[in-house]
């Protein structure tokens, strides 16, 4: 769906669009977070929820590719220019993402987000990278960075800029989001939760008690301001009893296990009618702030033999994705071609397969770099066209059979992340999500 048109009123089959550019003007402007002032700050041992509520800006739509998230970030007090800490490349800042309807309903509610925004870093097909978003390049970032945010640095602090990657306020949203029929006073309410430190930042030289505050977070919206002419042609469907406006949108669930024996079986318990991927994440139980943050483990090029994944497969029912396992025991070349297959990326340069130090290999194998995961897909086309439903049902049970080199030393966590397609239903005022049916334009 084209973000010339804003919206579709799905059962009318109607688009609408402006004539021209004066009939819609762009207005950017800084919304704060519910209850705070010049002295708030958060850190994640005590005030750890940012909380927005947007508002139904009159006649405006919003246009999330060009919203993004801002705040200063500090440490906390002994950190000094040589002796401090920094967040893992791609600010893995948040652990938790809340997005509500005006009237309290639940439209996305993504845990461990943090280790879902290092996937989307990492695989990442952006060839410069952004430092101000917190992106450093292949690694996090070291001392010299630390050193900015650190308490006796003049003055302390680092602006960065958070984008967020999917769902309803995503900057790959396919349509501009019409908040000003989304209610009465307010649209949504954002919640953004912060990660403990061992499981964002990497320590500099071991400071004690290393930790971090948030200062001065702003949503920095982008607004469409819409000519009350053309705004009317909205509000005369958007009335009608029998017509919605309905968004595609894409977000992630997420189901955690625990892996402690060489073959394991993980059932993964979803239910939706598009559900495009799963990603599946494999980290320590116990994170700590040395080396790298949030590393990815199973790469065969791992020094933690039992932590090796060997052969791993997905099962939907009775039919699996690959038809025979996936053997890895020389390097991870053929599960790293089948995740660059897994977002039509085999032709785009991506952060998980440039060369490791000494170029013998991919940084998807290599272990320092923690950048190792397995994909299950099922989407069979690139997704430029949002409004194709390409997933499945996932009613049926899903299993992930996957298998390490001996009994793990230590136990391992798989982050399974449901990739899955809703729709954003606005009727009468009203925000509802509704699931999408495979092979069809409607829903149920």
């Amino acid at each position: 769906m084209s973000k010339v048109v804003p919206s579709k009123f799905m059962s009318a089959n109607v688009r609408i669009g402006a004539e021209s550019f004066k009939e819609i003007k762009t207005e950017l402007t800084r919304l704060l977070p519910v209850g705070v002032n010049s002295a708030t700050a958060y850190s994640p041992t005590s005030l750890n929820k940012i909380a927005w509520r947007i508002p139904c800006f009159s006649n405006s739509f919003i246009d999330t590719s060009r919203s993004f998230i801002s705040f200063t970030a500090k440490l906390s007090v002994g950190t000094t220019a040589s002796s401090n800490g920094t967040f893992g490349n791609g600010l893995p800042i948040f652990e938790r993402v809340v997005v509500k309807s005006s009237d309290g309903l639940v439209i996305e509610d993504i845990t461990n987000l943090n280790v879902l925004q290092r996937l989307f870093t990492i695989t990442s097909t952006e060839e410069e990278y952004g430092v101000h978003k917190g992106i450093y390049g292949t690694s996090d970032p070291g001392v010299a960075v630390g050193a900015l945010m650190a308490e006796n640095a003049t003055p302390p602090g680092i602006v960065y800029t958070f984008q967020i990657n999917h769902g309803v306020l995503g900057k790959n949203l396919s349509s501009y989001l019409p908040v000003f029929m989304m209610g009465t006073t307010y649209a949504l309410d954002l919640e953004l939760y912060l990660a403990p430190v061992n499981s964002c930042m990497v320590s500099h030289n071991g400071p004690a008690g290393l930790s971090y505050t948030i200062n001065n977070p702003v949503y920095n919206l982008c607004l469409l301001r819409m000519d009350e002419s053309l705004c009317a042609k909205f509000n005369e469907i958007a009335c009608d009893p029998n017509e919605k406006i309905a968004i595609p949108f894409t977000t992630f669930r997420n189901h955690v296990s625990t892996l402690t024996s060489q073959n394991n079986t993980v059932h993964i318990h979803e239910t939706g009618t598009n559900l495009k991927r799963i990603w599946s994440v494999y980290t320590d139980a116990v994170q700590t702030t040395t080396g790298t943050v949030l590393p990815f483990k199973g790469s065969v090029k791992s020094s933690e033999q039992t932590h090796q994944i060997v052969k791993y497969n997905y099962k939907l029912g009775t039919q699996h994705v690959y038809s025979e396992p996936i053997e890895e025991s020389l390097n991870n070349n053929i599960t790293l071609n089948h995740v660059k297959n897994a977002v039509w990326s085999s032709d785009k340069p991506m952060m998980l397969s440039k060369t490791n130090q000494n170029r013998t290999g991919t940084l998807f194998e290599d272990a320092t770099a923690g950048m190792f995961l397995t994909v299950a897909n099922w989407t069979y086309s690139p997704e430029e066209m949002k409004e194709v439903c390409q997933g499945i049902s996932s009613s049926n049970p899903i299993e992930l059979n996957v298998s390490f080199n001996g009994v793990p030393a230590s136990a391992l966590l798989v982050h399974n992340f449901c990739e899955l397609g809703y729709n954003l239903a606005i009727k009468n005022g009203m925000v509802r999500y509704e699931e999408q049916k495979p092979g069809s334009q409607s829903v149920y």
